[in-house]
């Protein structure tokens, strides 16, 4: 569509060119709002890691509470990727035929373990050249073989390990893989959803299942990345399917989705101090992904900013490397924070640690992530690896939609 906008602007101009014109631009800025969401999610988390191990003088998760609950990024992520795969893979992997779901699968997974297998190899590597220059491993229980095994296999949050092992947040890598082994099932189910009331019935369902569970199981705290992981995903990934189809059998731009958002964030922030503050924070994930759907609103619009997009972009590398980075990098970054304090070198130390982390991440995605991308598509023949949390497989939906 945009090259045959530029073709024909260059003659006469037509009333249909603007249209299209703009329904690019819409179709764009959904597209990067929604990796913009990748971007926040993976810097929350990581600013809350970082909070412990090199800011941990600074006591950030006590002074600020958005650094306190950051391991709620994890739920956005959730949301985001049922929300994605189902607008990317509901026809084809809830088809149930054996070749469309070997193939869904193939792609999640060689989206996945390039990355997750750099760093768990980088990990073992620096364990053994500690081992051999005599320095003792911390917290060695984390690193025993077996969950070097479990990582390996994506199993390690199942219940059959210790999940917050080796590069600890892949544990919720193994919860992404379970639910996108399940998702074939979860997309015949959606298939065979064909009225907006259904659809907003189910997710009623889904909400109030997930509502009694943060009572009864997750005791109000979801930051429970054990025994409760795969029941976290489940219920969250559901939901963000569930938003999925919705919006595809109703248009729901016309709603006012910038206020929407900015009173879901404001009752969260009233219930920041109550039992409830996880479920309100998750409640407005919802908001948000839905608005950035629809780029034309002014939450998309910031979501769409080219910084967020880019680091959006490089946010599955990013979520991957910040803790190795840590447990190499963390203690000496430490040692000069607490030194300098709480001013403004203090500041422009913490701030390069960060950069470092996120120079990092992108030498990761041009170097492995992307390259690994590419050669599976060529060795695959399958055309496009879409991704588990990209904004970016919206495109070919989008544009036919749009068409």
């Amino acid at each position: 569509m945009a090259q045959d906008t530029r073709f024909v602007s260059a003659a006469e101009p037509s009333p249909d060119i603007g249209e299209a014109a703009g329904r690019n631009e819409i179709m764009a800025a959904r597209m990067d709002a929604l990796t913009g969401v990748r971007a926040l999610a993976a810097l929350w988390v990581m600013m809350y890691h970082f909070a412990y191990i090199p800011f941990g003088a600074w006591h950030l998760r006590e002074s600020v509470p958005a650094v306190k609950v950051g391991y709620l990024g994890v739920d956005l992520f959730f949301i985001l990727s049922g929300f994605i795969i189902t607008h990317t893979h509901r026809r084809d992997a809830g088809s149930l035929a054996r070749r469309a779901v070997l193939r869904f699968y193939g792609r999640r997974l060689a989206r996945l373990y390039p990355v997750h297998l750099l760093m768990l190899l980088a990990l073992l590597a620096m364990l053994f050249v500690g081992h051999r220059l005599g320095v003792a491993t911390h917290l060695a229980e984390k690193f025993r073989p077996i969950d070097f095994f479990y990582n390996l296999i994506l199993v390690q949050a199942w219940g059959v390990g210790e999940p917050l092992s080796w590069n600890f947040p892949a544990w919720s890598i193994s919860c992404e893989w379970f639910a996108y082994l399940a998702f074939p099932l979860l997309a015949f189910g959606l298939n065979r959803i064909a009225s907006p009331r259904e659809a907003i019935r189910w997710l009623a369902v889904t909400i109030a299942a997930f509502v009694l569970s943060y009572r009864l199981l997750f005791d109000f705290d979801l930051d429970q990345p054990d025994g409760l992981a795969l029941a976290r995903v489940a219920f969250e990934f559901t939901a963000g399917a569930l938003c999925c189809r919705l919006t595809e059998l109703r248009d729901l731009r016309a709603q006012p989705w910038t206020i929407l958002v900015l009173a879901a964030v404001a009752v969260a922030a009233a219930l920041s101090d109550t039992p409830v503050r996880d479920l309100a924070i998750v409640g407005a994930f919802g908001a948000v992904i839905v608005a950035g759907r629809y780029g034309d609103n002014l939450v998309a619009r910031f979501l769409a900013l080219p910084l967020l997009v880019y680091l959006g972009e490089i946010s599955y590398s990013l979520y991957m490397v910040h803790v190795p980075i840590r447990m190499t990098l963390g203690k000496l970054a430490e040692h000069y924070i607490d030194r300098l304090g709480a001013g403004f070198w203090g500041f422009v130390a913490a701030a390069a640690f960060c950069l470092i982390t996120v120079a990092t991440a992108a030498a990761v995605y041009h170097l492995v992530e992307l390259p690994a991308r590419r050669w599976l598509q060529g060795w695959r023949g399958a055309g496009d690896l879409a991704l588990p949390l990209d904004a970016d497989v919206f495109a070919p939906a989008l544009r036919a939609e749009e068409e």
